[in-house]
């Protein structure tokens, strides 16, 4: 946790000189994820508002070169069309955010250009981007939303126009409100014979099976001791889950990880004009497929892609690698985004299909998402809606990280290895942790007395409905921390922590656990330290989300990147979070510990303070600096956090894909050469829990 109490300044560009604003800061109430407590913090008057500023920012598609070429070339090609169909050229741009296709269709020589944008300050920016870029006489920027504008002498727009231009679309194609948007666009805004881009939108969809993907959607039975298992209970088993988007970067899913059962499939297309293709808030698909492989389908891998222009000649693919059609060899040879995603749902019924057999892919959406199901042909009369699946279990309200962290092998058995030598019949266990079951684990091996310690009423149920399914009642008690009397601390002989909670933004925020150990004396604790390590790296692409941009396609916009660099330097965390295997990048030295917390020693009163320096040993440029725990729950086990593989400097990491590490971005790439140092000094307050960096080089150039 990251607190400035210093006072900042932040320069608007929205005039022609630079405005500073002295802004007061304030204290408000902040959750302490460490402590677990609710503190007084000092923070700058605005900071909501400068992080809705920062949060907008998507750089990184700014920086995708391949969106913004095509959106040219179609912008490009629909004035041209207009202009020699003998009409004036009137583009609309919804949500114009820096105004980059306003000024493209203002270079292609569109004849009026309206810009709509409703958040106010980004606005504002684009007003002045675009004065900088030379075009305000020839765009007209009203900040409201596209749904407000309205039409007619002395309105928002003198006219209809006849090209719509929108860029409104996330990894679900329609989860920003894209169908909404066109729709009224299409009623209210435009000429009948209007040309619309992106004109196309069509969802292709992969049935898969894959038991590293249902990783993420069920838990599988916990093998405690040899042929004993905790398993779920058949209310878990039979839950049809949620039809919440699990997006990632599929690209760098290995291939082994799953078995297509279905080439991929176009399933949903959509008309943004609305002329070919009614714009409706609901709709569903059947299509009858053959099965490539036999095997039973578990998920759906889905992707979009875009015809910019009507004929579509110019095609915007978010495809994977394997499935892109420009046929790329590895994943590196398609353009990267972060923006637009691809995506896996997980069916709510698996179905056993042998190779060559027809089965039916259903797909359907509503106004902002999808969701998609299998089955038998000879049930095509049987199911005629194919209804939305919503959990029932409690369990898909979690995290698929979680998830997976729980079905993950590598973790239970180094757990089990550890409890299988601490356990005993006289053991007295508790767990702290959301949805932490250690606790069964230890009842199964024959632990005297468990408690579980869970704070939150949903995952309460879910361990009660395990502990009742494994018929441990009379072992296993839940409660939460202000329930655990003195005496049965007292009695307690062994805490147990993976250690995980809900709450925790950043790794360390799990030292909470360490906290909670400050009420029990002289007890075996698993883990029994935590250490904090440290690797630079020369990242392929993810640093580009919080990189500036400065020009794009010879348009500044220099202001911008301002105005998002002073509020996320207000409102953002020096560290934030990232799933690292979806990003390659190459270590720029071998893994340093920082700093190693001792989960059984006395807990410190003082402000504990670390420098340590990292020998570069493979040159290149770092622009990020990872940061991640190991567990380490007794003298030979630990449970890393971090890479997976021994590191070798100048060579991929490849990463634990079951959490998010910890990524520090410098404000600017810093070239290091072999033998140059980078130093990092981290404190940690125990009075308030904050845990502070600070990075810096030293070369031998």
């Amino acid at each position: 946790m990251i607190t400035s109490l210093n006072s900042r300044t932040l320069g608007f560009l929205f005039k022609k000189s630079i405005q500073i604003i002295n802004k007061m800061n304030v204290f408000t109430k902040k959750m302490n994820f460490i402590t677990g407590e609710t503190n007084w913090v000092v923070q700058n008057e605005e900071y909501d508002f400068h992080q809705e500023i920062s949060r907008s920012a998507f750089a990184d598609m700014l920086h995708d070169k391949e969106r913004n070429d095509k959106y040219y070339l179609a912008i490009k090609s629909a004035i041209d069309f207009t202009h020699k169909s003998g009409k004036k050229a009137t583009v609309l741009d919804i949500g114009t955010g820096t105004g980059l296709l306003s000024m493209m269709a203002a270079q292609c020589g569109a004849d009026h250009i309206f810009a709509c944008e409703a958040f106010s300050p980004i606005a504002k920016t684009a007003i002045q981007v675009i004065k900088d870029n030379g075009y305000s006489d020839r765009i007209k920027v009203i900040g409201k939303r596209s749904t407000e504008l309205t039409v007619g002498i002395n309105a928002d727009i003198p006219f209809l126009a006849n090209i719509l231009v929108a860029e409104v679309f996330d990894t679900e194609l329609i989860g920003e409100g894209a169908l909404p948007t066109f729709s009224h666009a299409v009623k209210n805004l435009l000429e009948k014979d209007c040309v619309v881009v992106p004109a196309f939108g069509t969802i292709y969809a992969q049935v898969v099976e894959g038991d590293f993907i249902q990783n993420w959607n069920k838990i599988k039975p916990i093998e405690s001791v040899p042929d004993q298992f905790i398993n779920p209970s058949e209310k878990l088993n039979l839950c049809k889950g949620q039809n919440a988007v699990h997006d990632l970067q599929l690209s760098q899913l290995d291939q082994s990880r799953f078995k297509t059962i279905s080439a991929p499939q176009q399933v949903l297309r959509f008309d943004w004009s609305g002329k070919t293709i009614p714009l409706k808030k609901t709709s569903q698909t059947i299509l009858h497929i053959k099965a490539e492989t036999s095997g039973t389908a578990q998920a759906v891998l889905m992707w979009w892609d875009l015809d910019m222009d009507p004929q579509g000649s110019i095609v915007l693919s978010c495809a994977p690698w394997w499935a892109h059609p420009d046929n790329p060899t590895n994943p590196s040879s398609i353009p990267w985004r972060d923006h637009w995603l691809q995506a896996i749902y997980y069916l709510p019924e698996s179905l056993k299909i042998n190779k060559n057999e027809e089965f039916q892919l259903v797909s359907s959406h509503d106004e902002f998402s999808l969701w998609f199901q299998v089955d038998s042909v000879v049930n095509d009369q049987s199911k005629p809606l194919y209804s939305c699946p919503q959990c029932q279990c409690g369990l898909h309200l979690m995290s698929r990280t979680r998830i997976g962290m729980l079905n993950d092998n590598y973790r239970r058995l180094k757990y089990r290895e550890v409890l299988k030598e601490l356990i005993t019949p006289k053991s007295v266990v508790v767990t702290f942790g959301d949805f932490c079951l250690l606790g069964l684990q230890a009842a199964k091996m024959g632990a005297k007395q468990v408690y579980c310690v869970e704070e939150n009423r949903l995952i309460c149920n879910i361990v009660e409905d395990f502990v009742k399914n494994n018929k441990l009642e009379q072992k296993v008690i839940i409660l939460n921390s202000s329930s655990l009397e003195k005496e049965v601390k007292s009695n307690i002989t062994l805490v147990l922590a993976e250690p995980y909670f809900q709450s925790t933004v950043l790794p360390w925020d799990v030292l909470r656990f360490w906290y909670l150990l400050k009420q029990f004396d002289q007890v075996k604790v698993v883990p029994q330290s935590i250490s904090l390590c440290a690797l630079p790296l020369k990242l392929d692409n993810l640093y580009k989300i919080r990189q500036p941009v400065n020009m794009i396609n010879n348009f500044k916009i220099r202001i911008f990147d301002h105005l998002v660099q002073k509020s996320s330097e207000i409102s953002d965390d020096m560290i934030e979070t990232q799933p690292l295997w979806e990003y390659p990048g190459i270590a720029l030295s071998m893994p340093k510990k920082l700093i190693m917390f001792d989960m059984q020693s006395q807990f410190p009163t003082t402000t504990v303070i670390r420098k340590e320096e990292i020998k570069i040993d493979s040159a290149g440029e770092c622009n990020g600096v990872a940061l991640w725990l190991d567990f380490h729950l007794d003298g030979n086990n630990t449970i890393s956090q971090g890479p997976t593989n021994p590191v070798t400097p100048g060579t991929y990491v490849k990463w634990d894909i079951h959490t998010r590490q910890g990524i520090y971005f410098p404000h600017h790439p810093i070239s290091l050469s072999k033998n140059d140092h980078l130093t990092v000094k981290i404190s940690f307050n125990p009075v308030n829990g904050d845990v502070n960096f600070t990075f810096n080089t030293n070369t031998t150039r």
